[in-house]
């Protein structure tokens, strides 16, 4: 009788499975979004976009996948979310200087040739001729600081004309020669120059390059003056060495007209 009794209280002690109980429910598993993880990657390999504006798309692929993994889920909050939103504050902060960097350069390689430029305007305009013919080479080839420019040309000038197998023009006699010298001396030093349009750069031979226009406020010439700027990195200081690579007159190109 002990035993049964025993038997029928355990019995009646257990849980019942039924209508009035309800079955019991598994809980889903917390869902892992690889794609955080992949995000995070990406944010952290932005850092190389400062190396150039191609490696952009570094920091445009971390945001794609934090938001992948930034979905809503059903199942609770997603392994993966964390790392998700730091690959994405990290894609935002690289890909800001990746793209402000070179932009900030830009602004400042094209404000300092428009400097330059205008300053080489102004001293042909005056007629300091051999301070123009220095800034036409660039700060290797300059005569060294120091010595008197007139006599270093004017010796220059008498040794050309001493050699007897020489040929040509001297290095003064082509810049007389000039056209744009001409109208420019013509002008005088209160000459008030402005700026055309835009700075336009590009690259020659490995060489940068930055040509801008100019012209008269007073009196403005019939087509504006180009004053094609480049500049060598100087090895002992790093900074930039202008010179005045090409001055001419803008001259429009024919377009011929079309046959049919």
């Amino acid at each position: 009788m002990s035993d049964t009794t025993a038997v029928s209280d355990s019995l009646s002690s257990s849980p019942l499975i039924g209508a009035e109980t309800g079955f019991g429910v598994e809980e889903q598993p917390t869902p892992i979004r690889a794609s955080g993880f992949f995000a995070l990657l990406a944010g952290l390999a932005s850092v190389f976009c400062l190396l150039g504006t191609p490696l952009l798309v570094l920091p445009v692929i971390a945001i794609l996948l934090g938001l992948i993994a930034l979905r809503p889920s059903d199942r609770g909050r997603p392994i993966g979310t964390l790392p998700a939103k730091i690959g994405m504050v990290l894609a935002v902060g690289f890909g800001v200087c990746g793209f402000l960097m070179p932009w900030l350069a830009t602004q400042t390689v094209g404000t300092e040739s428009a400097y330059f430029a205008k300053e080489y305007l102004r001293l042909m305009a005056r007629g300091d001729r051999e301070m123009v013919m220095e800034m036409r080479k660039d700060h290797i080839n300059r005569v060294s600081p120091g010595t008197p420019l007139v006599t270093h040309y004017e010796q220059l000038e008498a040794e050309v004309r001493a050699m007897e197998d020489a040929q040509g023009m001297s290095p003064m006699e082509n810049y007389k020669e000039d056209d744009c010298v001409a109208a420019l001396e013509d002008i005088g030093g209160d000459i008030e120059l402005f700026q055309v349009g835009s700075a336009r750069m590009y690259t020659h031979f490995g060489e940068q390059c930055v040509e801008t226009n100019w012209n008269n406020h007073t009196d403005p010439f019939t087509n504006d003056i180009i004053v094609t700027m480049a500049f060598k990195i100087d090895a002992e200081t790093g900074d930039r060495q202008w010179y005045v690579k090409r001055c001419t007159w803008d001259q429009e190109q024919p377009v011929a007209e079309s046959i049919y």
